[in-house]
């Protein structure tokens, strides 16, 4: 069986996606997909986390004759979920979104708040988008009623009274 080359990290990072910014009604228009991509996430990591306890479990056990089988069975699982779960990031990424937090399923909308990049937060326990958040804090705040139908560039967070 043939192996297709990996590309390097050299041609990854110079060949980027073309960024999506969302305004909320194309994010809520993805949500659908990035729910199924979402529930794909969580379900890896957890057959990701399950495997990955089972090896250590395994390296610490007495050796017998069935145990380096196993584990060696269990190195091969790693890799085909690990890939797996790169596959299905980068289905997100090609959607425009961004994995958050893995192990509560938050997913970040590319948008413009300020004139700064934030992200409109999806929640996997959330039934639509609630949150925004600036890209570079965590602090995660209410979506204005007013951003609904609101076109990106002219968003303004107005407790703050910053304006685009």
């Amino acid at each position: 069986m043939s192996r297709i080359p990996r590309e390097s990290r050299r041609v990854r990072s110079t060949c980027r996606p073309i960024q999506t910014t969302f305004d909320v009604a194309l994010a809520v228009d993805a949500l659908p997909l990035v729910r199924r991509i979402v529930q794909d996430i969580k379900g890896l990591r957890g057959r990701l986390v399950k495997t990955q306890a089972e090896q250590r479990q395994l390296r610490g056990a007495e050796r017998t004759a069935t145990v380096p089988g196993r584990r060696f069975a269990l190195a091969d699982e790693i890799r085909q979920v690990r890939d797996e779960l790169r596959s299905v990031i980068d289905e997100l990424h090609g959607v425009g979104a961004t994995l958050l937090d893995s192990v509560r399923g938050d997913i970040g909308f590319p948008t413009i708040v300020n004139g700064s990049l934030a992200y409109l937060v999806y929640r996997s326990d959330d039934d639509t988008i609630a949150y925004w958040r600036y890209r570079d804090q965590p602090k995660l705040r209410p979506i204005p009623s007013q951003w609904h139908g609101m076109p990106v560039v002219h968003r303004m967070e107005e407790e703050e009274g910053l304006l685009v």
